[in-house]
């Protein structure tokens, strides 16, 4: 009921992407209620503020990146692992690794 009051006040000239940090969000109603008001869900991974991803782990992501746009999804990314620098590395990085293929 929170969430739909919230999106409901909302503009609908302002993209929305939300951010879900207890699997107890992830649900069929939600994810219903998302897409009646054009919202995007925003894909959570575990490298927070002082991780950085390994090769491996950004190029599962490339591959999931790659799926989202075939199926004509809009895919923005941003790395929230800043300390040290990660961030910008990984993004660097996963960038690169999209470009290859």
């Amino acid at each position: 009921a929170r969430l739909s009051y919230f999106l409901d006040r909302i503009p609908s000239w302002i993209p929305t992407a939300v951010e879900f940090r207890h699997p107890s969000w992830h649900d069929e109603a939600v994810f219903r209620l998302l897409e009646h008001h054009q919202a995007a869900y925003c894909v959570m991974s575990g490298a927070l503020y002082i991780g950085s991803y390994p090769d491996t782990d950004l190029r599962w992501w490339a591959d999931r990146i790659r799926e989202w746009l075939a199926a004509e999804k809009d895919v923005y990314v941003y790395f929230n692992n800043d300390a040290f620098g990660h961030a910008v590395r990984n993004a660097e990085k996963l960038h690169a690794i999209l470009r290859e293929q």
